[in-house]
């Protein structure tokens, strides 16, 4: 099929940078896949996203969602892991019904909708099992690891199923920023830096905010870096509030707090060629450490993390399961820069309709 006019629907412009770099991924394989195709996107931040990429954005209120649907022949519903237990009990306004509202409608309109890159945890309420077969109407899911194929399989047809990789694999923007040469100016005192994402998602993950601390404490001559990869103030920037105050008199002189509360993935991208390892509890943030070949650590507990890391031969911890400090501390001490098979990763495979 050569699509002529392509809607890619996310959750693009709420501010995390894994859908953000999604949404770049995925404009960027059709445009060099289909130079004459239409594209055309659903934002949170439709001004913004208008500007950036000059195409045309809607937004997603329930007007700007039919309109968008109905201006297109293909939907391309673009990554992220919204078919998972945690966001199955919201079952009128949680994430899997925004993926079901664009597949519904979109069937209902007789067009093309296809599940891109898209993953899959564990599905054992009730609720994620009614919502995931009234996904598996789509006309194509794409999933971005086996683990996520064993998931849906048992509710979908494994005619409808395929296991490519995830989108942002093959991203390479880089642009520079003011945080580049900040960064950059701190580092030159010390012998490594390390970049730390963190995230206030689960009570567990606390545990490790007095892990890092000590780690912070121990390494002296280690630059940590702080990033923040998520604008939702519930999350991140909660938990580095939760980190910092673990310093009850001042913040030490080897760790460095990025001001911004966001930041793009290209200038995201960049900063990485000023590290050495990373620590994230946030997979792209893991992802883009991979691609510049960094060590990588992830902090997690459900399949996607597990999997991801399996796949990218990277340091990986369970959260729920009873590490100390010097298990942590062993496994920091221990990485290795992970396995290269990311370069071999082409636009072409990725294609939607290849």
């Amino acid at each position: 099929m050569k699509p002529k006019r392509v809607l890619i629907v996310g959750m693009y412009g709420a501010g995390n940078i894994g859908d953000d770099l999604i949404l770049e991924s995925g404009i960027d394989i059709v445009k060099k896949q289909y130079s004459s195709c239409k594209i055309s996107i659903v934002s949170f931040s439709p001004k913004f996203h208008s500007n950036k990429f000059k195409l045309k954005t809607y937004s997603p209120s329930f007007i700007g969602r039919i309109k968008a649907i109905f201006n297109n022949d293909s939907i391309l519903i673009a990554g992220g892991t919204a078919l998972q237990d945690c966001n199955s009990w919201k079952f009128i306004s949680g994430h899997i019904q925004w993926y079901c509202w664009y597949i519904l409608l979109g069937k209902i309109l007789s067009k093309e909708v296809i599940l891109w890159s898209v993953g899959c945890d564990k599905l054992s309420r009730t609720t994620s099992k009614i919502w995931v077969r009234l996904v598996g109407i789509a006309d194509k899911i794409i999933l971005r690891d086996e683990k996520s194929l064993n998931n849906i399989s048992r509710f979908i047809s494994r005619s409808k199923l395929e296991v490519r990789h995830d989108l942002a694999y093959i991203y390479n923007k880089k642009s520079g920023s003011t945080i580049f040469n900040q960064i950059y100016q701190s580092s030159l005192n010390f012998k490594e830096v390390y970049f730390i994402n963190i995230m206030n998602e689960e009570n567990a993950c606390l545990d490790y905010l007095e892990y890092l601390k000590k780690l912070i404490e121990e390494k002296r001559n280690y630059l940590f870096v702080i990033l923040l990869s998520e604008i939702r103030l519930d999350y991140d920037a909660v938990a580095l509030d939760r980190l910092l105050a673990k310093f009850p008199t001042k913040v030490p002189e080897n760790l460095f707090v990025c001001g911004n509360p966001y930041i793009d993935p290209s200038s995201m991208n960049k900063l990485f060629e000023l590290c050495d390892s990373t620590i994230s509890m946030r997979m792209h943030f893991s992802l883009l450490s991979i691609k510049n070949n960094k060590k990588t650590l992830m902090l997690g507990k459900s399949d996607k993390h597990q999997s991801f890391s399996l796949l990218n031969d990277c340091g990986f911890i369970n959260i729920n399961e009873n590490n100390d400090y010097t298990e942590f501390l062993n496994i920091i001490n221990t990485l290795k820069v992970p396995n290269c098979y990311h370069e071999n990763i082409s636009i072409e495979e990725l294609n939607p309709w290849s």
